[in-house]
């Protein structure tokens, strides 16, 4: 299934709906780290997520599909793989599944927001992560540098038990675009044009995605 790339990036999260800040993530850590391919997985089943999602998985990964087909080393990879029936879905599972599928030289970059990042502690099996791929935290304004950088280091050396971890960070992706102001402008039918790509916003239109959220 999957190409025997080196340096192999994954992008997780729900994507719900998938948007201009997520590409421009996911083409930032590309170029940077000189990454042969990123892959954008929409999660079946969070597990800091209880309850369905707005949209099924089935969407969502239709919409990355979509907002992947013209960008250049941008991929989707299936919600099912790596999933587990009848459990959450977990990144350390999904990395786990990864490294199970690739040629033993390839390297795995896994990239999350700064939320997210500030968060790990509470997922499943976290210490275990960096042992699986590098780490690679979107900073969107350079928050290490304005006031969060002892609580990071804490968190880095609590991940390295000890010692700090090695984590990459991709500063400059700043966009104020949120997948939760999406949803709320396309339940009041208002425009979403230069929030998701245009073949997104024509999708969550023709479904009428999001109409039924409160």
């Amino acid at each position: 299934m999957l190409q025997n790339q080196p340096r192999i990036g994954v992008l997780g999260g729900t994507f719900d709906p998938v948007h201009i800040g997520h590409l421009r993530f996911a083409r930032m850590a590309r170029r940077r780290l000189r990454l042969d391919r990123v892959w954008m997985q929409p999660a079946l089943r969070p597990g800091h997520r209880p309850g369905p999602m707005p949209a099924a998985a089935a969407h969502r990964a239709a919409m990355v599909a979509l907002a992947t087909q013209r960008a250049r080393g941008l991929f989707l990879l299936p919600p099912e793989f790596g999933a587990r029936p009848g459990r959450p879905t977990y990144t350390v599972e999904l990395l786990e599944a990864l490294l199970g599928d690739l040629p033993a030289r390839c390297t795995l970059f896994f990239l999350l927001g700064m939320d997210a990042f500030c968060e790990l502690e509470s997922w499943h099996r976290w210490r275990e992560l960096p042992k699986l791929a590098t780490l690679v935290v979107a900073d969107r304004l350079g928050t290490r540098r304005q006031g969060r950088a002892a609580a990071v280091e804490r968190r880095l050396q609590r991940l390295g038990g000890g010692a700090a971890a090695p984590v990459g960070w991709i500063e400059g992706v700043r966009t104020a675009v949120s997948a939760s102001e999406i949803r709320s402008r396309a339940r009041r039918g208002l425009s979403l044009a230069g929030r998701v790509p245009s073949v997104v916003g024509e999708y969550i239109l023709k479904y009428g995605l999001y109409r039924d959220i409160r």
